[in-house]
């Protein structure tokens, strides 16, 4: 069972799951990221280093579903911006049309940023770069999923006895 919440219109729709299930809001993971960039921006003036642009909220949503996308094809990389011509049964896909490979490059390193949390690391927590989200992702997943209370399960918990 799932709460109200997680309620879907449309079934071919999961995003609203997904997003749903975000540890955080949207706008305060996206507002963290550009303040990081603003920081950025700021220290590269004195290097004269050109200035990253903000991150929107719509490329914000194109980069996670270009993550999650890039898992079910077989080119990696780059190469996911590759135009390329459909051979054999496998289709091939050029994320170009969704967001530039360059711009992709330019969010990737910065996006785990908005994981951090200064407390654990002035706490010498050695995971404070990823630990808070993982604990955010945990309390996000308990207030809205469900257990029951019969357990199911799967037949690879049992023990395999051959004959």
């Amino acid at each position: 069972p799932v709460s109200e919440e997680l309620c879907i219109d449309d079934p071919d729709d999961l995003s609203k799951v997904f997003w749903a299930m975000w540890p955080k809001k949207i706008d305060s993971d996206l507002a963290s990221l550009n303040e990081f960039i603003q920081k950025c921006n700021d220290s590269n003036k004195d290097t004269y280093k050109r200035a990253i642009k903000t991150v929107s909220r719509s490329e914000f949503v194109t980069f996670h579903a270009l993550l999650i996308g890039a898992s079910i094809f077989s080119r990696q990389g780059e190469r996911l911006w590759e135009e390329s011509k459909d051979r054999g049964l496998v289709k091939q896909v050029n994320f170009g049309q969704w967001m530039k490979s360059w711009r992709f490059r330019q969010i990737n390193p910065l996006i785990c940023r908005i994981m951090e949390s200064s407390e654990l690391e002035r706490a010498k927590d050695d995971w404070w770069k990823f630990k808070q989200r993982l604990l955010d992702v945990n309390k996000r997943r308990k207030e809205i999923l469900y257990a029951s209370y019969i357990l199911v399960f799967d037949e690879s918990m049992s023990v395999y006895i051959p004959r």
